[in-house]
């Protein structure tokens, strides 16, 4: 991968990030009348965005820098856990708080009442990314974006057991991860796949313009994508022929299949393309590079915060636009802010997992009390002589 190719990686993963919170933002409760014309839609493309990105990352970084299942593994950990305990802890605070000021904005949260009188199971189910195994739809509180997480964290599961880990063990762990996520997984897991297509395809294969063009601007398709999916009435046949609540966020695996597709064909025709964008690029690197480094943490933090912010203001439908305006700024200052501390635990994390994967690994001779393990062993004529010993007569007898 090109220094080049990385920024720009950089730049879509931010993009992704900003037009998540847009699109929540845009949202009645936080006052975001203002921002629906332009971002009402942007939300399912930008996990989309997400998952393709993160399908060819996982792979790249596979196949270069941890070709080792247990690297792998241990640092994919570490980089959920260290933003997504944070965000949970947050989440639990701020829906604490934001609720004991304003009530009214946290009222459009399906069955609210009962997820913030008993958060515990919902913060542990998560907390594992466990969340949305099967046909679960665990929500923690009013962090609706975290679900995307356990699908994340399945996927690297499953990849790591089937690409890291060679003969039978590789394929059993696989399928039992497999097993584990269930068929409402499943049915996004292409979308993150075509991220790996486009990474073991090679990208060093030079594109004539008339085909690199198209390609690269493909994702802009996803207009027409949508405006298919609603004028088709796919959504409604999907949940007559399933029930919606199987699904849970999966029901929009049609328009998310498409989706990815045109952003696949954009990954793939960058590099052909790179020597004419690398200018622009190379002028924006510091800035593109500074916000990705906390595309985990606005992703994780913005919905909680939203309400939290929305509840010291008091925000209401029809609330002027500037207060929509302050708390999408605060949310972002506070994202970013978070950021610079949790994000960069990253290696603390590892640390612990580390240990811990040392002691649970460990040989069982390495376990023994010092003084046990330098103990003489008896031998059976040692063991005949003792006994003999003890059947003489003692002196105090």
């Amino acid at each position: 991968m090109t220094p080049v190719f990385s920024v720009y990686l950089d730049l879509v993963r931010a993009a992704a990030a900003l037009m998540v919170l847009l699109y929540h933002a845009s949202n009645d409760e936080f006052g975001g009348r203002w921002l629906k014309h332009a971002f009402s839609h942007t939300g399912t493309p930008g996990v989309i965005i997400f998952f393709v990105l993160s399908g060819f990352v996982i792979s790249w970084t596979a196949a270069t820098k941890e070709k080792d299942f247990k690297v792998f593994i241990i640092n994919r950990l570490a980089r959920l856990w260290s933003v997504a305990i944070p965000a949970l802890a947050l989440t639990y605070i701020a829906d604490r708080i934001g609720y004991a000021i304003y009530p009214q904005i946290y009222s459009v949260i399906e069955n609210w009442t009962s997820l913030i009188a008993q958060p515990s199971n919902q913060l542990m189910a998560s907390s594992v990314f466990l969340n949305q195994v099967w046909f679960l739809d665990v929500r923690p509180l009013s962090n609706n974006p975290f679900w995307s997480l356990s699908y994340e964290w399945w996927y690297y599961a499953a990849f790591g057991c089937f690409t890291l880990l060679r003969g039978r063990a590789g394929l059993l762990l696989g399928l039992a991860a497999l097993a584990v996520m269930g068929p409402k997984i499943w049915l996004l897991f292409p979308v993150w796949l075509m991220g790996v297509a486009v990474h073991r395809l090679g990208l060093r294969r030079t594109l004539p313009m008339t085909l690199a063009i198209p390609m690269f601007l493909a994702p802009l398709g996803v207009f027409g994508v949508f405006a298919l999916y609603e004028a088709l009435h796919l959504r409604a046949l999907v949940e007559g022929a399933i029930d919606h609540r199987y699904l849970a966020f999966s029901v929009i695996f049609i328009p998310a299949t498409m989706f990815g597709v045109l952003m696949a064909l954009n990954l793939y025709a960058f590099p052909s393309l790179e020597r004419y964008l690398a200018p622009t690029l190379s002028k924006i690197e510091k800035p593109v590079r500074w916000v990705a480094g906390a595309t985990l943490s606005i992703y994780l933090y913005h919905y909680p915060l939203l309400y939290l912010f929305g509840a010291l203001f008091r925000v209401e439908p029809t609330s002027p636009s500037w207060k929509n305006f302050v708390i999408v700024v605060l949310t972002l200052a506070s994202c970013f802010a978070l950021s610079s501390v949790t994000e960069s635990k990253k290696r603390l994390v590892r640390g612990w997992l580390e240990e811990i994967y040392r002691l649970v690994t460990r040989p069982e001779s390495e376990w023994l009390d010092p003084s046990e393990a330098g103990a003489p062993q008896l031998t059976p004529g040692l063991v005949r002589r003792r006994s003999d010993e003890r059947s003489l007569p003692t002196m105090r007898e």
